[in-house]
């Protein structure tokens, strides 16, 4: 019996600290703020999904470039960025069913701006 639950026990130690992180950051391309800026009144929101694969272990890391998306949705800069990690019950069900060899997580990401037409006047 106590040899079964050491033969276990490495399967259990990488299933416990395998995972993922999504990085959320900025590589200065427009300016980033979580604090509101009085002039920032353009409501974006970004959606997006990340998967890792073997418990998270693959990819360890995602970085999702805060600036570079805002910037694709017409923003010259963004503030009151606030972010939510969720998955859905589909996504939670085909990781379930596939033992957490895949898994789907998703992201929305709410921030208020300025475009170019706002600085004209």
């Amino acid at each position: 019996m106590e040899l079964d639950i050491l033969k276990s026990l490495p399967l259990f130690m990488l299933l416990v600290v395998s995972c993922s992180a999504v990085d959320y950051t900025s590589r200065g391309v427009i300016p980033v703020f979580f604090s509101h800026q009085p002039d920032h009144f353009r409501k974006r929101i970004l959606e997006g999904e990340v998967y890792t694969f073997l418990w998270g272990i693959f990819p360890r890391e995602h970085k999702v470039y805060l600036d570079d998306k805002f910037r694709e949705k017409g923003l010259l800069s963004v503030s009151n960025v606030q972010i939510e990690e969720f998955q859905t019950p589909s996504q939670r069900i085909k990781e379930i069913l596939s033992f957490g060899m895949f898994s789907i997580k998703s992201y929305r990401v709410q921030g208020f701006g300025r475009e170019a037409r706002d600085y004209e006047n």
